[in-house]
């Protein structure tokens, strides 16, 4: 068994044994949001005037931020479900001002405070 299978082996029997929207859920946490994490702060320390890395940063925490319902803790399961839909706001916000990130015109500012009140919780 070469290194590689190694390595690989446990991921590939975990991901086995999971249902799709749960391989998803390992992926996304496991490799897409530190992604986001890594390359927001790159572009924040590159360009701090750009708020467009801040974004990217704060998207990512607030992706991992929704798995913190899987804690055996009931102040961390109300915490998860209260910001569960906070990642799509803040993804409306960073695709509306992706260019400079920052807000320029009334109809981006309407989108953007749309984006946060619609993913608000109802609790």
């Amino acid at each position: 068994m070469s290194r590689v299978q190694l390595l690989t082996k446990p991921a590939e029997l975990l991901l086995n044994r999971v249902p799709f929207i749960g391989k998803f859920a390992i992926i996304s946490v496991a490799f897409l949001m530190p992604a986001f994490i890594g390359v927001g702060v790159m572009a924040w320390s590159r360009r701090p005037d750009n708020r467009t890395g801040l974004l990217m940063v704060l998207l990512g925490f607030a992706w991992l931020l929704r798995f913190a319902g899987a804690v055996a803790h009931p102040a961390w399961f109300v915490v998860a479900f209260v910001t569960s839909s906070l990642p799509l706001a803040v993804l409306v916000h960073l695709l509306v001002v992706f260019a400079t990130g920052r807000i320029e015109t009334r109809p981006q500012r309407v989108l953007v405070v749309l984006g946060y009140l619609l993913t608000a919780p109802a609790v």
